[in-house]
């Protein structure tokens, strides 16, 4: 981390008692002359221990982090209990008195707490706290992401406490974090999650991902760390372009030594110089695109949390908690699998004929489709046939859903041919002379599973005929026309995989053709419901 552009490091909580039986061998391993300088965190409700462990520390570390409890930002606690709150401060007030070591502390804060916040900092300060380090608490979380909503009050408590601070800002980007010690005028910030992802945060030239997991590597060799530590902290490292090359991230798995982890890395390097420089743009970008969208989402639920506290509504009796909605839907999706439910399959054996962008869009789609027969109130059987494990679209699925091997459907590497009877399959296809009335329950219906930006006429009709299948087409062109008002609107009636299996998930529920297509249909299309 230090060669990486990070100044300060925090150990973890070491309990004073431990500290005091132990000095020589923990500082030991606790503290290195390269990691320089350290913040030692300890705890103990006795400040008789507090005070001879942080003597005992004075030549290993540059400062003391006196802690509430014997876990990482803690103090929490200290909110509702004014006990500990008094014991906390006298503790911090002997190590002052006896000790010349710095002491940090660290205090939660949010929108609501600002006054409160303000109020501790400077008691802090009096008991004889140096440097304070600020960190955003919610409800069932224990760091928060900071977001720019976050600032004022930050830059309010920066202002009324005149205690150097640090904020922690839980997960962010470089640029964001300029930013916020820009507006704030806090004297520097404090990253967990973020450098786990990517320990070259703090560096205005990012190295190569791959020279900063040998050099990690290294270390851990060097300090004889155990093998399942490394592979968790690749994994954060490099996970992102493991996900990509399907088969190296499986092999993960099944290292044995730090040797395989070397000839795996030396895998992944040989399969990632084979990449075009626009393709490792590409791959960059994208990376950053997920970690913003990853970072935003929580924002927004965080966001949604305070709003719905703020709000305090009554309990509604219909209310369905979420983990008892899971469950049920689980139930419906399985009892569909079990007990003879509608059949519906993808067909992915298309896939050949698509670009990597259009694989990647395909994956998307079948991520979406899932979701909607999770949902459903009536679901029906799902099949993914064709979807060969060596295949781009199944690399795709796997890197877009992490659990894709465990999701509830029927996957095969068999075509739908020889998955089902001939007799039963219904090919679905916009080119089809027959229209599709009516879901029959002994019937599978078949979607081309073909992301298909230049709309081949034709293509998915000819190849079922060949074959010898059923086709049919929805009944578009019976139920709905073009709108006459003006805008901006396709008139197109080629649909996604998804939005065809929409179609027929709805009409499933329901039983009605105009109900399913105006639900499903995009508005952008410009098509509306013929007057009966």
């Amino acid at each position: 981390m230090r060669k990486l552009g990070v100044h300060l490091c925090f150990t973890n909580v070491v309990k004073a008692l431990d500290c005091v039986e132990n000095v020589n061998g923990l500082c030991g391993t606790l503290t290195r002359p390269d990691d320089r300088p350290l913040i030692v965190q300890l705890f103990s409700e006795d400040a008789n221990s507090l005070v001879e462990a942080v003597n005992g520390l004075k030549d290993f570390c540059d400062a003391v982090d006196i802690a509430s409890s014997n876990s990482a930002n803690s103090n929490t606690c200290l909110n509702d209990d004014h006990d500990k709150w008094n014991s906390w401060l006298h503790c911090i007030q002997r190590v002052h008195e006896e000790c010349r070591t710095p002491i940090v502390c660290k205090l939660p804060f949010s929108q609501k707490t600002v006054d409160d916040t303000i109020r501790k900092g400077k008691s802090l300060q009096e008991a004889g706290c140096e440097l304070l380090l600020l960190y955003k608490h919610s409800a069932g979380k224990v760091n928060s992401i900071v977001s720019k909503k976050d600032w004022d009050s930050v830059k309010l408590i920066c202002n009324s406490v005149s205690l150097p601070l640090i904020l922690d800002v839980g997960s962010s980007s470089l640029w964001e974090i300029d930013k916020c010690i820009e507006y704030t005028g806090v004297q520097g910030v404090a990253v967990s999650d973020s450098l786990e992802a990517n320990p070259a945060l703090f560096c205005r030239k990012q190295p190569a991902v791959l020279d900063v997991v040998q050099q990690c590597l290294e270390l851990c060799e060097t300090l004889k760390t155990p093998l399942l530590s490394i592979k968790q902290h690749l994994i954060r490292f490099c996970g992102y372009y493991l996900s990509r090359f399907h088969n190296i991230s499986k092999k993960m798995e099944d290292t044995k030594n730090i040797e395989d982890i070397r000839s795996l890395l030396d895998e992944l390097k040989r399969e990632m110089s084979l990449l075009s420089k626009s393709e490792m743009k590409s791959l960059e970008r994208l990376k950053r695109k997920k970690e913003s969208f990853k970072r935003k989402r929580m924002e927004k639920s965080e966001e949604k949390k305070l709003v719905k506290e703020a709000d305090a509504p009554k309990a509604d009796e219909d209310h369905v908690p979420k983990i008892l909605r899971k469950k049920i839907q689980k139930e419906r999706v399985e009892n569909a699998m079990k007990n003879g439910g509608q059949r519906v399959a993808i067909d992915f054996t298309l896939s050949e004929d698509m670009s990597n962008k259009e694989a990647s869009k395909l994956a998307a789609q079948v991520r979406q489709l899932y979701g909607s027969n999770m949902k459903s109130v009536s679901p029906v059987h799902l099949y993914l046939t064709g979807l060969g494990t060596n295949g781009r679209v199944y690399r795709e699925c796997v890197r877009q859903s992490l659990d894709f091997d465990k999701l509830m459907v029927d996957k095969t590497e068999e075509t739908c041919l020889k998955t089902f009877n001939s007799e039963d399959v219904v090919y679905l296809t916009p080119d089809s002379p027959h229209v599709l009335e009516t879901l029959n329950r002994d019937k599978v219906y078949i979607i081309g599973g073909l992301v298909d930006h230049h709309v081949l006429k034709d293509h998915t009709r000819s190849r079922a005929e060949a074959k010898n299948l059923t086709t049919a087409r929805l009944p578009i062109d019976e139920y709905m026309e073009r709108k006459t008002e003006p805008g901006n609107h396709s008139f197109s009636k080629v649909l996604t995989v998804n939005q065809v299996f929409d179609i027929l998930l709805k009409f499933h529920e329901t039983q009605d053709w105009r109900c399913a297509l105006e639900t499903c249909i995009p508005p952008r299309k410009g098509l509306v419901l013929k007057q009966p």
